[in-house]
């Protein structure tokens, strides 16, 4: 998984996405390490302090994160219309995604882990190498000052820690 993510040639306009991409893989994957001890120990009482690193997580740096890239399709959107399947795509996984996350159960928490990982995996192997294709050097430039104000305010990353 992590390997699609650091192998890809990515232009330093994107390079603020890919660096979230990676935390993102990393809380997942410690979400996946955590429930998997409590379904296997019946460690509930980690529970807890899972659900509040996640939701601290979820707030300070993938929902920043989200805005950012949902901003910079916009700008997407007026090559491609805003019916392009990868702009409706990343829109439908920011969904599923945040609606997943508000359950706040086990289940609905673990298939929002994996979820995060098919759509990292979407944006880095089919929606970044569009936009990289598809902007023009001012548009670029747009997304990398757009990414500036949005993102930066959301650093320093991985809040998802053990308690």
């Amino acid at each position: 998984m992590t390997k699609g993510v650091v192998d890809m040639k990515r232009e330093k306009f994107l390079w603020p996405l890919t660096a979230g991409h990676h935390e993102a893989l990393m809380a997942a994957g410690e979400i996946r390490r955590c429930m998997e001890i409590i379904r296997n120990d019946g460690a509930m009482g980690a529970w807890a302090g899972l659900s509040e690193g996640a939701r601290t997580f979820f707030q300070n740096s993938l929902e920043p994160h989200f805005k950012a890239e949902e901003a910079m399709v916009a700008l997407f959107d007026r090559h491609a219309g805003a019916d392009n399947p990868a702009s409706q795509k990343m829109r439908s996984d920011h969904r599923a995604l945040r609606s997943l996350f508000k359950k706040n159960s086990v289940d609905s928490l673990l298939l929002f882990a994996e979820g995060l990982e098919e759509h990292i995996r979407f944006e880095e192997e089919k929606l970044f190498p569009l936009l990289q294709s598809q902007l023009n050097n001012k548009e670029k430039q747009q997304v990398a000052a757009l990414l500036e104000k949005k993102l930066l305010p959301a650093l320093p990353q991985n809040t998802l820690q053990k308690k």
